[in-house]
């Protein structure tokens, strides 16, 4: 199995002793391949342990991760446009980041809130904000930012309007 780059087609890890791309990938972390721009669109990477990966500038459009653990995964960058995340990051422990683009989130289940750069707010407060709040936080890339960020980060809480 093969795993290719989003920008050239060129390979970049390969392991012939497993079958899927999932296995593929799970065996690139373990063994601590950069996956940067890795083309992993529409795999299923379902309850997959990527536990520190750099997926910097992945294509994860459409790949399921539900379940997946993502805790101190790079994916600044990556293309996560349709892509299923729930239950993914879901752990034990109180406080969970996501290296999102720009951003570095943390969010706390337990006390219902997130924090986004230097911003701490009530998942009910981030998820109510208006565009013109999010511009005033720190401008028009905040606002791109949220804007592809906020249902995702929606699916992975589980949290509704």
């Amino acid at each position: 199995m093969k795993i290719f780059s989003r920008f050239n087609g060129e390979i970049i890890y390969e392991n012939k002793e497993v079958e899927t791309i999932k296995d593929c990938v799970i065996d690139a972390v373990k063994s601590g391949a950069n996956l940067m721009s890795a083309n992993l669109r529409y795999a299923d990477l379902s309850y997959a342990n990527l536990r520190g990966a750099d997926l910097r500038g992945a294509n994860l459009r459409g790949a399921d991760l539900s379940g997946a653990d993502l805790r101190y995964a790079d994916l600044r960058g990556a293309d996560l446009e349709g892509a299923k995340l729930r239950g993914a990051i879901g752990n034990n422990e109180e406080i969970k980041t996501i290296h999102a683009g720009r951003y570095i989130i943390n969010i706390v289940e337990d006390f219902s809130y997130m924090q986004i750069d230097c911003q701490r707010h009530s998942f009910e407060k981030w998820f109510n904000f208006s565009d013109k709040v999010i511009f005033a936080m720190d401008g028009k890339e905040a606002l791109l930012w949220w804007k592809k960020w906020k249902p995702i980060l929606m699916s992975i809480l589980d949290y509704e309007i």
